[in-house]
């Protein structure tokens, strides 16, 4: 056993008699202790007091434990935080409410047993914040009730205010859904020296769940916190389970050179085990431009110590024997919620080389070069680390001349935090040095190797040569093929980008061959380079105006998705029928992530700011990787196992992406454009593969609504972009009017009443209704509309479905107008 766990057993485990303080509360600057998370000390090891400086009688995430914290000297308090049912940040570890609240005497329920898992335990998410959970008191280790309630964030942020401590907060969300509104409710609060506290509250996310800048920046309170010139401090925690998922190294060093990522937590539990990789980049092979050179580790000192056999215990042991010695063979047992305390090694098994989870073991932890720790015992560690020489803490004190010359620069490599930042590529070479955005759009930004690349026999070309719209004929010349002897030039809203082809990145050129086997999409089912999302030449001036309708109408359906209820027509909100909360904030918040993801991207879009139009399109790019990467490796792909809902939205997040490049394609990389396309053509490939495309009305049996919207909104989505290739130049297939294949096979959208039923009551009574009425048990497609409009109304033998196209036509909605116009343009 190394020095420290005997000094810790000592304290933990025979007496536990710690002292009350091991330093009076000192006057720290929250911005220098900020900075000393960034750059490391010799002789400072950061602390982070787990939920408060807790035990002693003393609960934990309470008032009382972050007083004592800040009494102690502690210059960071790690805390918990859940979204209750009604939208509050209650301040709790466990997912469930038993173990440390007093819900059971509340609620005349059983009491939870922390030492059999059973008992009274509902989940924080389940209820009310408001009249339940702000009611219930807490416990401490022993089980007693206190008169302290369950504090919220904002609540605790006040009483740091109040008391006027000097302290961070490491925001440890339990949930991602509790992560934005954390921001907007800290927005307006401070600390007592007027700093903003959403630069002093650090947001301590799981890497998982944004898993590179691109995605954490193209949030919505993240470029709030941009255009507010707020400081954000983040902290991804990598967990050994990421790194068999995902890419966590690349994740690693594309954070490190953002200038509001501040350290990392590397939850590396043995020597060489998962994420070594990741702690040897921050020890020993980090570059010159990471904006951080630290990172930081929990200290397991476990949750079984002496106290728990005390008469003073209020928690029945039932039938849980408590070992003699609860370290045993250096490891430490844990509760875990619903099931009886276990020791950590039994928990480890992957994570560690030989078994053992190292991470209480504090000499192990110091050798690794962690510079920060989060741990229960921060004042034991506070007096162990003080006699090692680790604890000057001289460089947080307010007015220290540590680095006093350099206060008001930017660190190397971080930029001033007064823009939207961007982030450096992992490159080491110097040639395109781009840390943020500067003051005009900067074309050279796209070339970051960040973006998706094309195929392998894609090569990518020479400058992009302009295509242009047909000229008006402004008087009665006859029409004719003569007419595209000359094109306009497309306006571009940019200037040209010369691309160099070595910029592309490899992650889809790593996986394009699998791609294309498993999904079905062949590249070279594109048309050449120079002619994508172009328009298409045509030989009437009815088929011009119609396009430039067609082209006014699908402009318009990203702006949908962020202004008011009204989405796109191939996009139905997952509230549908109970859209209560989403009408009262005007506009949806129901949204699967990839949705909501590209509404960040078309908010910043819509600012339509030359500043941060490079920082548009990168995010867009990485965006598309992300979707790309999640729907289809590692193989065997994803997309056999990807959730059905999230695909579809993913497939619609790519069009609508599509939509954005229309009007600015003469200035976009032509390769770029390409792998866009490629990679809308595969995720829908792999979407109609994940459910039957076919299923219509074989039956009577009338299928849920869900079940319903599944089907019709991958049917939506597919005939649009049918109607998009008839309008621009994508794919090489026959158009519709030369009888071409996707005119047999791309099903009609449904109509208006059922696209659009206000209840699922309604729906019910139309989908019933539209069933009796239904002539043809087969799924109708665009080779029937365009049939019927050769006899319209006749229901001669053979074509007795045209009466239920008569009721189409009466019925349609704007997708199916947009359809109809397709299938007027001139046969390709």
């Amino acid at each position: 056993m190394s020095s420290f766990s005997k000094v810790a057993a000592v304290l933990c485990t025979l007496t536990f008699q710690l002292p009350e303080v091991f330093a009076a509360r000192q006057p720290y600057d929250v911005r220098k202790i900020i900075d000393a998370f960034r750059h490391p000390h010799d002789d400072l090891t950061i602390l982070c007091a787990h939920r408060g400086l807790k035990w002693n009688g003393t609960t934990e995430n309470s008032r009382d434990a972050y007083f004592r914290a800040t009494e102690a000297g502690l210059e960071c308090i790690e805390t918990d935080i859940h979204l209750s049912l009604d939208g509050h940040l209650p301040m709790i570890h466990d997912g469930g409410l038993g173990r440390t609240t007093d819900i059971d005497e509340q609620t005349g329920q059983p009491a939870y047993n922390p030492f059999t898992g059973q008992g009274h335990n509902p989940l924080v998410s389940e209820h009310n914040f408001t009249g339940f959970i702000e009611k219930l008191h807490l416990r401490d280790e022993q089980g007693r009730v206190h008169v302290e309630t369950v504090p919220t964030l904002p609540e605790m942020v006040h009483s740091i205010y109040e008391t006027g401590a000097n302290v961070v907060l490491q925001l440890d969300f339990k949930e991602q859904a509790a992560v934005e509104p954390a921001y907007w409710a800290l927005k307006n609060l401070t600390n007592r020296a007027g700093v903003p506290a959403n630069e002093w509250c650090i947001y301590k996310l799981q890497a998982k769940w944004w898993k590179n800048p691109a995605e954490f920046e193209a949030l919505e309170w993240v470029q709030d916190a941009f255009a507010s010139g707020t400081q954000l401090a983040y902290i991804p925690v990598y967990n050994p389970e990421d790194e068999a998922s995902w890419d966590t190294l690349t994740s690693l060093k594309e954070f490190a050179s953002t200038n509001y990522t501040i350290s990392a937590e590397i939850e590396v539990y043995s020597t060489g085990a998962p994420l070594q990789p990741l702690q040897d980049y921050i020890v020993h092979n980090g570059t010159e431009q990471d904006t951080f050179r630290t990172s930081g580790i929990f200290y397991a000192a476990g949750d079984l110590v002496d106290f728990i056999t005390s008469d003073l215990t209020r928690f029945d042991t039932a039938n849980y024997t408590i070992p003699d010695d609860i370290h045993t063979n250096n490891s430490v047992f844990v509760f875990q919620e619903n099931k009886a305390p276990a020791l950590l090694d039994s928990l480890v098994g992957n994570k560690s080389l030989d078994g053992h989870d190292y991470r209480s073991d504090f000499d192990w932890i110091i050798k690794q070069g962690f510079q920060w720790v989060i741990t229960d015992i921060a004042d034991v560690w506070d007096a162990e680390l003080r006699a090692q020489g680790k604890r000057n803490t001289s460089y947080l004190l307010n007015g220290s001349e540590n680095d006093r010359a350099n206060a008001d620069k930017p660190q190397q490599g971080q930029e001033p935090f007064l823009h939207t930042p961007g982030h450096v590529s992992e490159e080491t070479a110097s040639d395109d040095p781009i840390v943020a955005p500067t003051g005009k759009f900067n074309p050279a930004e796209l070339g970051r190797p960040q973006v998706a690349s094309v195929f392998e026999n894609v090569v990518a070309t020479d400058d992009i040569q302009d295509f242009g719209w047909t000229a008006e004929l402004n008087d009665n010349t006859p029409w004719t093929g003569d007419a595209f002897s000359n094109y306009t030039n497309i306006p571009s809203a940019a200037p040209n980008i010369n691309i160099n082809p070595d910029l592309v990145t490899d992650l889809i050129a790593d996986i394009n061959t699998e791609i294309s086997r498993r999904a079905n999409f062949e590249p070279s089912m594109l048309v050449d380079n120079s002619l994508l999302l172009r328009p298409r030449k045509w030989r009437s001036i009815e088929s011009s105006m119609t396009s430039r309708m067609m082209r006014g109408d699908i402009l318009t359906y990203p702006e949908m998705l962020i202004n008011g209820l009204n989405l796109p027509p191939f996009i139905s909100p997952p509230c549908c029928g109970d859209e209560r909360q989403c009408q009262e904030s005007g506009s949806h918040q129901c949204l699967p992530q990839p949705l909501v993801a590209c509404a960040s991207i078309i908010r910043m879009w819509q600012a339509n700011s030359p500043d941060n139009k490079a920082f548009i399109w990168k995010t867009i790019y990485m965006e598309q990787q992300k979707l790309l990467h999640e729907s289809l490796i590692p193989v065997p792909l994803k997309h056999e196992s990807y959730e059905k809902e999230t695909l579809i939205a993913a497939v619609q997040a790519a069009v609508l992406y599509t939509i954005l490049h229309i009007e600015e394609v003469a200035s976009i990389p032509k390769h770029y454009v390409r792998s866009l396309l490629i990679t809308v053509g595969t995720m829908t490939f792999s979407m109609m593969n994940v459910r039957d495309m076919d299923y219509c009305h074989q039956t009577d049996e009338v299928p849920t609504r869900h079940e319903w919207i599944c089907n019709q909104s991958m049917w939506r989505v597919t005939s649009f972009s049918y109607a998009l290739n008839e309008l621009l130049h994508i794919a090489k297939i026959p158009s519709s009017g030369n009888g071409g294949g996707p005119c047999r096979r791309v099903h009609l959208p449904s109509t208006r009443s059922l696209w659009t039923a206000k209840s699922n009551l309604e729906w019910q009574r139309q989908y019933a209704k539209q069933l009796s009425k239904r002539q043809l048990r087969d799924c109708y497609r665009i080779a029937h509309l365009r049939e019927y409009a050769k006899y319209p109304g006749d229901s001669s033998a053979g074509r007795n479905w045209a009466t239920d196209l008569d009721d189409w036509c009466l019925d349609h909605d704007e997708l199916g107008a947009l359809i109809w116009m397709a299938t007027k343009l001139d046969p390709l």
